[in-house]
């Protein structure tokens, strides 16, 4: 559906869509039931927690494995979207369309309590941020001697160099990698009065992994990213550094670490938004203020069945946080340094600003 709109489809898959309906064969029903469990026994990071021995197990617990069999296309597609919707629930995992064996239908998700719940923390945290920004929060602003950086979802429009010679164009693209650049520029400025630098995730619902990484450099010089394999069991680490001052160099001038810095969080925060303040405690260099994040530690991982629907899950790539040679989860979210009951006060930047200066 991509950006043509809501309801609207692109024209390949209009184009796909154009076949007329059609029921499946015996032998394919089959098939797709039996590849979709082995697809979802290897490749969904999330069955410890779901307590999930193997899908077809699961499938016959909750009396759905004969629709997911049967050789109505709809039957099947109905099945996978309720099990998806209300079994898994972890807000990666998405029914996205039908196959076009079932044809072009209405994807109205019905939604379990983990995507209502997140969905009602997003209406608050939106609407108390918009009472005190009716016209949009910026991007960077600054408070006194505190900047605050502000963004909903992590995005990279460009790879690499095309930043530098984007950026040196004047056309730098609205992204979070933008958004860092600038706020660096800012902050590092002649005479800046910046002595604290809070990163604003409260209404951050994840987003570009590359993107994260960037901020993570920025705020710790080196950002570690690791990542357990929930399949195989291999664990691995790599640690980045960000040119953010985009002087072709990878040096101090590049971060941010110097300040008091602070990382104001929700359970709205999840995914990449929750990977980061997680990231960023165990740095121990950085206090994280707010509510306990939403979770969100797998990567997404895009499917077809064999007939044709396309979905999404929690895929076996694990993001996680290394400590004393062991890697941790971080799907049940962060806990905060310092708790903010009221969540009009996370956008109260004058109070909060007063507040800061006073940790220190």
């Amino acid at each position: 559906q991509s950006d043509y709109g809501e309801g609207e489809y692109t024209p390949l898959a209009g184009l796909y869509y154009e076949a007329a309906p059609t029921q499946r064969s015996d032998a394919l029903s089959e098939y797709s039931y039996n590849e979709l469990c082995m697809v979802l026994d290897n490749l969904y990071g999330l069955k410890g927690p779901h307590d999930i021995n193997t899908f077809a197990e699961t499938f016959w617990q909750i009396g759905i494995d004969e629709a997911l069999r049967s050789n109505s296309p709809t039957d099947a597609d109905n099945a996978l979207k309720m099990f998806i919707d209300y079994y898994l629930d972890d807000l990666h995992s998405v029914f996205d369309e039908y196959s076009w064996m079932a044809g072009k239908q209405d994807i109205s998700n019905s939604t379990g309590m983990a995507n209502r719940k997140i969905r009602e923390h997003g209406d608050a945290y939106g609407e108390a941020r918009a009472a005190k920004y009716p016209d949009g929060v910026p991007a960077y602003e600054e408070v006194g001697n505190t900047a605050y950086i502000t963004f909903d979802s992590f995005d990279s429009r460009y790879i690499g160099q095309a930043y530098y010679t984007e950026m040196e164009d004047g056309q730098a693209p609205d992204d979070t990698i933008a958004v860092i650049i600038h706020a660096h520029e800012q902050i590092t400025r002649p005479d800046s009065p910046i002595e604290n630098v809070v990163l604003d995730l409260s209404n951050n619902l994840g987003g570009a992994v590359d993107a994260a990484i960037f901020v993570l450099g920025w705020m710790l010089g080196d950002a570690p990213f690791s990542v357990k394999n929930m399949s195989t069991g291999a664990m691995s680490t790599s640690v980045y550094r960000a040119d953010v001052n985009l002087d072709r160099q990878f040096d101090d001038s590049d971060t941010v670490a110097d300040k008091h810095l602070y990382c104001l969080i929700s359970p709205v925060s999840f995914s990449c938004g929750n990977l980061v303040p997680n990231a960023l405690k165990s740095s121990q260099k950085v206090t994280l203020l707010g509510r306990t994040s939403g979770g969100g530690s797998c990567t997404v991982q895009s499917l077809s069945t064999a007939y044709g629907t396309v979905f999404q899950i929690s895929s076996s790539k694990r993001m996680s946080f290394l400590k004393n040679g062991s890697f941790y989860d971080i799907d049940q979210g962060i806990d905060p340094d310092y708790y903010i009951n009221d969540i009009a006060n996370f956008y109260d930047r004058e109070a909060l600003t007063e507040y800061i200066n006073g940790l220190f």
